[in-house]
């Protein structure tokens, strides 16, 4: 009877692979790869990535972790800690931190994938959201608010005087005012 069952089992997940795998091939605009459309793109310089199309891009709103780990890819953050926790700016130039204040000053002609320019308005447009989101609104409790200094330059205020409070910067960017863009179907 187990050797049945074991073998009702491998048929199971047979049977899922093959219905899972056989909706054909398509082309990065999403639409089916005929014999018209081949790819000849040679098989080691492809590559995929895990994302759960149920799920939003956005990285304040995803909710799967497949989307969330997609959305750090897509975004950069003012700063990424290495492997020993290091701080490593990244759109940040500099940073001064004195009393309960950070003052973060952007590199220069940062640009989004659009070929706009990243200014301090994306900066705290991308803070508020975060604040808000589940994924950072307990990572950044401590960070009372963000402000525009300059085009280049945005004020954090902390809740006290904290000198690691600057490492909680690793919040993803995103273009100012694009979490109400909505696509062709009306999906955000």
């Amino acid at each position: 009877m187990s050797k049945r069952k074991a073998l009702c089992f491998v048929l199971s997940v047979c049977l899922l692979f093959c219905c899972s795998c056989g909706g054909g091939a398509t082309s990065s605009d999403g639409s089916p790869v005929t014999d018209n459309q081949t790819d000849t793109t040679p098989a080691d310089q492809k590559f995929g990535l895990l994302y759960c199309a149920k799920d939003l891009l956005n990285p304040f709103e995803a909710t799967t972790k497949a989307n969330q780990e997609l959305g750090l890819l897509l975004f950069d953050p003012l700063f990424k800690l290495d492997d020993n926790f290091k701080l490593v700016n990244v759109l940040a130039k500099s940073f001064e931190q004195k009393d309960n204040t950070i003052t973060v000053t952007l590199k220069n002609q940062l640009k989004f994938s659009d070929a706009s320019v990243i200014t301090a308005d994306d900066i705290v447009f991308s803070f508020d959201e975060a604040k808000k989101s589940e994924t950072y609104k307990y990572t950044l409790s401590g960070i009372v608010s963000c402000e525009r200094v300059s085009d280049s330059t945005v004020r954090f205020k902390t809740a006290k005087k904290d000198i690691f409070a600057v490492n909680l910067l690793t919040f993803p960017i995103v273009k100012s005012g694009s979490t109400e863009r909505f696509d062709a179907d009306n999906v955000a």
